[in-house]
């Protein structure tokens, strides 16, 4: 079953959330739809006043200790190491503890978050309540913020998308890096190029059109698409939310 970043997307809106379609997206070969499927069962777990049953927190511990062994991705598995500390069980800690060594910063930033988030006494872990009282979109937690990269071959094509997506309000800043080496296979070539670097920040709620916009206007036919969580300051998130939002 293929499981679209919309339907994952749909199940954070759910009051009850279908926790067999969000481990099912674990699986997804979308590196984007895998770290949003991590990310919104840590948040359905981990944040609600009222989360699905033990045995769905079971079933899902088990999926993302099973995708945390296989995962390559240093974008998923950052979400990985978050959601493991927002599902609380025993085995997150010495994981978390080991990821502090990882080489990628991403990786050891998250990990470092969640065992700061485990060492907090369980019943004194922030919540966002229910449904019907989840912050609107200037308070929105940390969470609800998302770093959105891609790259393209030239200065002119990154600035054309780059205004594309900030024209349309999909996201609050975009940064662009020159001069970034690329080494990767395609298509059973081994490539070696200079490419142009797009870091976007946005929000959950805008990343289903954003990943569309991206798709119908990138000068490749396959582009790269990589999401991952933000931290940051209340200042700043409160700054993205009134920025990034629906015409």
């Amino acid at each position: 079953m293929s499981v679209p970043i919309e339907a994952v997307n749909a199940e954070l809106e759910s009051a009850t959330p279908d926790v067999g379609l969000l481990i099912a997206g674990l699986d997804e070969d979308d590196i984007s739809v895998r770290a949003w499927a991590a990310q919104v069962i840590g948040k359905v777990f981990g944040y609600r006043e009222s989360p699905p049953p033990d045995e769905d927190r079971r079933a899902a511990v088990d999926a993302v200790l099973a995708r945390w062994e296989r995962e390559e991705t240093a974008e998923v598995r950052s979400t990985l190491a978050q959601t493991l500390a927002l599902l609380g069980d025993p085995r997150a800690r010495p994981i978390l503890e080991t990821a502090l060594t990882d080489s990628n910063s991403m990786v050891r930033n998250q990990a470092a978050w969640g065992l700061r988030y485990l060492s907090i006494p369980e019943g004194e872990r922030p919540k966002q309540g229910t449904l019907d009282s989840r912050p609107k979109a200037a308070a929105q937690s940390v969470d609800d913020c998302l770093l959105v990269a891609t790259t393209v071959l030239d200065e002119d094509d990154a600035v054309r998308l780059a205004r594309g997506i900030l024209d349309t309000r999909l996201a609050a800043n975009v940064q662009i890096t020159g001069g970034v080496r690329s080494i990767s296979w395609f298509e059973g070539d081994l490539g070696d190029g200079e490419e142009w670097r797009l870091a976007i920040v946005t929000t959950a709620a805008r990343l289903p059109e954003l990943e569309h916009f991206i798709m119908e206007n990138h000068p490749y036919g396959q582009p790269t698409i990589m999401v991952c969580p933000i931290l940051g300051n209340k200042d700043f998130l409160s700054w993205v939310n009134r920025e990034v939002r629906a015409d």
